[in-house]
């Protein structure tokens, strides 16, 4: 009988030892497992880290066109504001041109053809000026 306790302790301890053995390996493989996952997330961060860095200077690099262009429209808005100013100023100047009296308008037209050498007769019969005033305006403005 003791040889089959012992027998049985013997057979007992192989089992032991046999699944201590394959419960170490087993170890030893998820280690490997672990060990190789950990370096594949490590090239995988180094990558992702790649990219954040080609993306951060990708949106510096469009930042800096973004204001240089809103400098640009800060600029051409200026430039426009002046225009729209000019602009009323010389709609006004026409407005008053226009609302000028008809005879300052007669008279520009009879200096404007004394100066182009016109006759006495052809200034009277286009502006309608009595012949003094006629003679008088080309001998002011003849040349």
């Amino acid at each position: 009988m003791d040889v089959i306790i012992a027998a049985s302790l013997m057979i007992l301890a192989f089992a032991v030892i046999w699944l201590s053995l394959l419960f170490w390996r087993r170890l030893q493989q998820q280690k490997e497992s672990i060990t190789e996952l950990e370096k594949q997330l490590s090239q995988a961060n180094s990558q992702n880290q790649q990219q954040l860095d080609h993306y951060e200077s990708t949106l510096e690099r469009v930042v800096q066109q973004l204001n240089e262009i809103h400098s640009g429209a800060l600029g051409m808005g200026t430039t426009v504001k002046k225009l729209v100013q000019q602009m009323a100023v010389t709609e006004e100047r026409q407005s008053q041109l226009e609302a000028e009296e008809p005879e300052t308008k007669m008279y520009q037209q009879a200096v404007r053809l004394a100066q182009q050498g016109a006759s006495v007769e052809v200034i009277i019969q286009d502006c309608g000026l009595p012949q003094g005033e006629a003679e008088l305006l080309i001998s002011l403005h003849s040349k």
